[in-house]
């Protein structure tokens, strides 16, 4: 099901008739492409550069469009970094209006503690009984930190919903909570391979006693290989919170292979590392490692008869640095996740992040989008592989018809570039598949002679 969800986003967003613009370095530079950008666009920040802000920036930027914002392909390449040139305020990076929806991924977001959220729904309804409905929110391998309030903020009304929150390979630290839907929905939430720590309240906030409009619109989510450390700095909290709201019996919940350490130092005592209420679907945790909590005796809390708590343990992960946003494991004993992989987030495992840096080695499967595009006859492929793997590179028309194999082979790890020459066809919107094992990706190019 989920795999078939993240199949419909990337067909949805592929049928837009986007463009994509490079942006250049600078300071407005960002804020002038998004004020420019179309519905579907696609804006491809240089891999190093600075984008820096002096206004509330990037407010009502997005409105009810679909925007990408792509940073580096790869970790062996310097995230672009967004940024403000004078803090201070109440600003935004993004906000979401009815029907928008947003992705960013390999970008840096410094909020240099004047920035409020990364994303922000708003509500723009006349009562609080009016429906807003947000589409997508993804977040891939950046870096986001020093907000003063929530990363990903829920519209404030009851009725109002998202249909998915994603965050991949992705780390999130020194802010107040990492994603909260309070007063608002989301039908289906993922948080994967991902670090969050030095998080001042929640890490995690879903519904809440009294909200009607989880009624209709029940979470699914799915939370594996995660790490979460210094959560509820300084107003203890859960780590995990969901809760039903009225009416509302909440979808299936899978907490795994993850680690929820250092939560015993905030002012306030006794809270559930992980709290899940109202399930009607039950809730699965398992492969879980607890170390210094608030509760020890009680991490768990979860009022559904359809709970499953497995495989769980209390040992000292013992991260190498966490001051200076280290969480390499040094614990040799710590034992692995259900899937064989380290638990947490599997870059601090024995190959870390700053190991992929130094060997040039991606750290998952990718395919870019081709440069250029709209191109006039040659473009180029790009893909990156994070081991050595049989790849296919074969072009389609919409209706489906190949067209051109573009390669077809052996390619060692690392990051790959494919041309490709459409001399032989005409004008016309066409899609590129790359297969390697089980990975399987399909992007739109547009040919025009």
């Amino acid at each position: 099901m989920k795999q078939l969800f993240l199949l419909l986003l990337t067909v949805i967003f592929c049928g837009l008739a986007y463009s994509q613009t490079a942006v250049l370095p600078g300071d407005g530079t960002l804020s002038a492409a998004l004020a420019a950008a179309s519905d579907g666009a696609v804006l491809q920040l240089s891999p190093g550069g600075l984008y820096t802000e002096n206004i509330q920036f990037l407010l009502d930027s997005l409105k009810a469009r679909k925007i990408m914002l792509l940073g580096r392909a790869n970790v062996s390449q310097t995230m672009p970094k967004v940024t403000l040139t004078t803090p201070g305020g109440t600003r935004n990076f993004f906000l979401l209006y009815n029907g928008a929806s947003l992705k960013v991924k390999g970008i840096e977001f410094d909020g240099t503690d004047s920035v409020a959220h990364l994303v922000q729904c708003v509500f723009t309804g006349t009562a609080n009984t009016d429906t807003m409905h947000f589409g997508y929110i993804i977040v891939d391998d950046c870096e986001i930190h020093h907000l003063t309030n929530t990363v990903i903020e829920g519209a404030g009304s009851k009725y109002s919903y998202t249909d998915s929150v994603i965050v991949n390979n992705t780390i999130m630290h020194d802010s107040k909570t990492t994603i909260h839907f309070k007063a608002a929905a989301v039908d289906y939430l993922s948080i994967k391979n991902s670090t969050f720590y030095r998080i001042r309240s929640y890490g995690l906030r879903i519904g809440g006693p009294g909200n009607a409009g989880l009624a209709n619109h029940t979470t699914e989510a799915v939370i594996d290989h995660t790490t979460w450390n210094d959560i509820t700095k300084t107003d203890e909290r859960q780590v995990l919170l969901c809760e039903g709201g009225t009416g509302a019996n909440l979808k299936q919940w899978t907490v795994k292979n993850s680690i929820i350490a250092n939560q015993s130092h905030a002012v306030q005592q006794n809270q559930n590392a992980i709290s899940l209420k109202g399930m009607a679907n039950g809730a699965i945790i398992n492969n879980m490692c607890f170390w210094d909590l608030s509760n020890p005796a009680a991490a768990i809390n979860s009022n559904t008869p359809l709970h499953i708590v497995a495989d769980t343990i209390s040992m000292n992960p013992q991260f190498k640095d966490t001051a200076n946003g280290d969480f390499t494991i040094q614990n040799a004993a710590l034992p692995k996740g259900a899937d064989g992989l380290v638990l947490g987030d599997t870059r601090w495992g024995p190959r870390t992040a700053v190991d992929d840096v130094v060997s040039g080695l991606p750290r998952e499967f990718s395919v870019d989008q081709n440069f250029p595009n709209p191109f006039n006859p040659t473009t180029s492929i790009r893909f990156s592989l994070p081991r050595a793997s049989n790849v296919s590179v074969k072009v389609f028309t919409l209706l489906g018809q190949e067209v051109a194999s573009v390669f077809s082979g052996y390619k060692a790890a690392g990051v790959h570039t494919m041309p490709f020459n459409a001399a032989h066809l005409g004008s016309g919107v066409y899609f590129y598949k790359v297969e390697a094992g089980k990975f399987v990706d399909v992007k739109k190019m547009v040919l025009v002679k």
